[in-house]
């Protein structure tokens, strides 16, 4: 008896598809805002940088605004896990907060994810869609630093 060791692997789903789709389009839409700009940050230099067909936007986002506030709260979730690193490896100490500002001076606010925070905050200045969507993303951040903080 004979064994197939060059299995094919197994076809990811339709989900599984979509969702990588999604998180493509999302790193993409990141790196534009990162080198481009908000402004220069289009569907078109997207859909270039993620080397995708003009339609997967579309398909995976209702909008432009939809997309960049998906790329925005995936952003924040890379900071979050910045921060809750930064944070885990803190010592005990008498001055908590400190530590904690500190920390997240030097794990989060020298990367790259702040400098596209930066941009979207720039930009919400001039777009009331924008602003809203990262008033609530802030919430949640501040929410999260105080229980960590505590």
């Amino acid at each position: 008896m004979t064994t197939d060791t060059t299995a094919k692997p197994q076809r990811r789903t339709q989900a599984e598809r979509s969702e990588a789709m999604r998180v493509r389009l999302i790193e993409a839409t990141l790196k534009c805002l990162e080198t481009d700009g908000y402004a220069g940050t289009t569907v078109t230099r997207i859909v270039e940088t993620a080397e995708v067909s003009r339609g997967a936007p579309v398909h995976h986002f209702p909008s432009k605004a939809a997309l960049i506030a998906a790329a925005a709260e995936h952003l924040m979730r890379r900071i979050y896990v910045q921060l809750g690193k930064a944070v885990s490896q803190l010592d005990a100490s008498d001055d908590r907060l400190s530590d904690i500002i500190f920390a997240s001076w030097k794990e989060v606010f020298g990367a790259t994810e702040f400098t596209i925070l930066l941009e979207l905050l720039v930009a919400s200045r001039r777009d009331a869609e924008l602003a809203s969507m990262l008033q609530h993303l802030w919430i949640a951040a501040f929410d999260t630093l105080g229980a960590a903080a505590d």
